[in-house]
């Protein structure tokens, strides 16, 4: 996504923190809760059972179609690229998260100064 692909993806568990359908990528609908589920804890769980159950055709349709957008929708291909692009910039970079590290190292190298003169 950073370098401009455009996720086509299935509406899995987890997907929805990249991919909002038709602003960062292109969502399939027909996996969620039949492949992975939360459960009352806020669990993910998971199963790979229905996979081997035979082809879900209208998952099968629903991906081609979405697929099948890419191509013939060149305008879209380019918003996604750049919503996605966009998206990945503000909510995944690496800056903060270098810095959330930053910040816990500080505070444990200060409770281990405030510790050690107690």
């Amino acid at each position: 996504m950073y370098f401009g692909a455009v996720m086509v993806a299935a509406d899995a568990a987890g997907v929805e923190e990249f991919v909002e359908h038709g602003k960062t990528g292109l969502i399939a609908r027909g996996r969620l809760g039949k492949t992975a589920w939360y459960d009352e804890t806020g669990l993910l769980n998971q199963t790979f059972e229905p996979l081997f159950q035979g082809v879900d055709q209208g998952f099968v349709e629903r991906l081609y179609t979405e697929m099948k957008r890419l191509v013939v929708e060149p305008q879209l291909r380019r918003d996604l690229r750049r919503g996605a692009r966009a998206h990945v910039l503000k909510n995944h970079a690496m800056g903060p998260w270098q810095g959330g590290i930053r910040n816990i190292l500080e505070d444990a190298r200060r409770r281990i100064r405030t510790a050690a003169r107690s």
